[in-house]
């Protein structure tokens, strides 16, 4: 399963509502614009750098990197880590216990850090960018939807 970290919008509920009523794809655009905003992809970016690198001499693949995705929903944007092929990338970004193959002679532990290493770090990083982004991005689907 893979992690995800969302941000969500106060009044986003009303909003939709809102454009649902227009009767257009305004809502979808509004969506799109958010999900395609460039300070999205520059969070996406910080937190790939902050993933790569080695953990006690072993080299990264970049496989948890290139998992990383922004993505969009009804309610938000949100960015996801991981996949089927990469089930780690909790235990990278966060730390705790992993076991790759069972047995308890193959556990590996990293400390674990509430607020991750790499995603969230990059978030708050950016997080003003964020309310930017998405006031530009709700006026530009108004401005479409011609509600301004």
């Amino acid at each position: 399963m893979p992690n995800r970290a969302a941000v969500r919008f106060d009044e986003f509920a009303s909003l939709q509502r809102a454009l649902k009523q227009t009767g257009d794809d305004a809502e979808r655009e509004l969506r799109d614009e958010l999900k395609n905003s460039s300070v999205m992809f520059q969070i996406v970016s910080d937190a790939r750098a902050l993933l790569t690198g080695s953990y006690r001499g072993r080299r990264s693949t970049g496989r948890a990197a290139a998992s990383l995705r922004v993505g969009a929903t009804t309610k938000g944007v949100y960015i996801t880590g991981g996949k089927s092929t990469v089930p780690y990338y909790g235990w990278l970004d966060f730390g705790g216990d992993l076991k790759p193959s069972g047995g308890r002679r193959n556990l590996q532990k990293r400390p674990f850090k509430k607020r991750g290493r790499a995603m969230y770090p990059a978030i708050y990083k950016h997080r003003g960018d964020i309310n930017m982004a998405a006031e530009d991005a709700i006026e530009s689907s108004l401005r479409k939807a011609g509600l301004l």
